[in-house]
């Protein structure tokens, strides 16, 4: 025994190594719970950011090119060529145009009576348009 008292620390870690018990359990459960913590958090802010609306336009600019190349047929939300199709949140959610890619698509491409307004505002203008009338359409008008 008196040869192991001049034997360095990490030596005599290494030995203690065979002869003890394994304390490799405990360290493999905090580091398995700790994984499970984390995993869980990160899939708790991927649901966070998919749930939240995406509010990518401007809706103060949407509102200027709303009243300018829209109000002539939906002043207010309401729609003069066709009256059951409005901007109205009950509308929207009826003819599956909730949501600010089916607005832009329909601005874009236009639908029926209504125009294309491709050539006339820019892909930043129609996101801020369907932003705006998203957003409205929450509002009630």
């Amino acid at each position: 025994m008196a040869a192991r008292s001049n034997i360095t620390p990490l030596c005599q870690n290494i030995l203690l190594l065979g002869t003890s018990t394994p304390t490799k359990t405990p360290n493999w459960k905090e580091n398995r719970l700790k994984r499970l913590l984390l995993t869980a958090l990160l899939a708790i802010v991927l649901l966070i950011s998919l749930a939240a609306p995406a509010q990518a336009g401007n809706p103060a600019n949407g509102a200027k090119l709303f009243n300018a190349n829209c109000a002539a047929c939906h002043m207010g939300g309401n729609n003069v060529i066709l009256a059951k199709k409005t901007l109205k949140k009950e509308a929207l959610e009826q003819y599956g145009m909730a949501s600010l890619d089916a607005i832009k698509n329909q601005v874009t491409k236009g639908k029926n009576a209504m125009p294309s307004f491709r050539g006339r505002l820019n892909t930043t203008q129609i996101e801020d348009v369907a932003t705006y009338v998203l957003e409205q359409s929450q509002k009630g008008w």
